[in-house]
């Protein structure tokens, strides 16, 4: 069986990390940092790496999503306006991914991740200059968030690592209720981006199966934990823990471009 074709203590590997990942991804988001080396330390090629984290990823994105289901509720009209944007956003990420070679992404990851890194590290102050910029009336906030969301699912289907709080800076402008409301919009929408890459991937056959499946179990279990204890955990912790783990990340995958 295809099951059987790597070796089960990678699978258990792949596994154990996906569930630490899923919960960054409830929280203070980053999982793909994770994911992302680690499938490249278990032999997998960079495409294939950064395809199959985020297949793998994807079912603890949507096990996290009951935990929000009173905050989602109530942002029904936000979901509505934003979920199509936020899907041709990320059919164009996905696409632009399964057109770049292996040997691109190599050197384009390593840029991402520390980016990433560093929009994780200064959220608050991005999220508070997007909050001081005066949009005027509420249609063209709207409008502003609506474009803003297409832009980060290209990014979230490509790589996405700290989409999250781009998509939280940009519902800055929309004056949410609670930062809990913020979370739940990110992450239904940053759920249904995914649910496209993974099709995609998919069909592109970017993904490694035995992996991906191994992964799935681990990222259900994430997510459920993840979202049941959000406003328990300590995310500022977990941010700068993420953080710090991305910044040596892309260094390390840089300087083994070079050796």
């Amino acid at each position: 069986m295809l099951i059987f074709s790597i070796a089960i203590w990678k699978l258990i590997i792949a596994s154990i990390v996906a569930f630490c990942a899923s919960i960054l991804n409830a929280t203070s988001g980053g999982g793909s940092f994770l994911t992302y080396p680690t499938l490249l330390l278990l032999g997998e090629s960079h495409l294939i790496a950064n395809a199959t984290s985020t297949v793998g990823l994807w079912p603890g994105l949507i096990s996290n999503l009951p935990g929000f289901k009173h905050e989602l509720t109530t942002q029904k009209k936000f979901l509505k306006l934003f979920i199509l944007p936020v899907l041709f956003g990320a059919a164009t990420g996905s696409y632009v991914l399964t057109k770049t070679s292996d040997e691109v992404f190599s050197y384009v990851a390593p840029l991402l991740i520390v980016s990433g890194s560093f929009v994780l590290q200064f959220h608050t102050k991005i999220e508070h200059l997007f909050d001081k910029v005066k949009l005027g009336s509420e249609k063209r906030k709207i409008a502003v968030v609506t474009i803003s969301t297409y832009f980060i699912a290209i990014y979230a289907a490509y790589f996405g690592a700290g989409v999250g709080v781009l998509f939280l800076a940009a519902f800055a402008f929309l004056k949410l209720e609670t930062i809990s409301h913020s979370i739940a919009i990110k992450n239904f929408l940053a759920t249904s981006s995914n649910t496209i890459a993974t099709a995609y991937f998919s069909f592109a056959g970017l993904v490694h199966w035995p992996v991906a499946v191994a992964m799935a179990f681990g990222s259900i279990s994430g997510g459920i934990v993840g979202s049941r204890h959000i406003r328990k955990i300590d995310k500022d912790l977990m941010r700068r823990f993420v953080v710090i783990f991305g910044i040596l990340t892309s260094i390390g995958l840089l300087t083994a471009q070079f050796v």
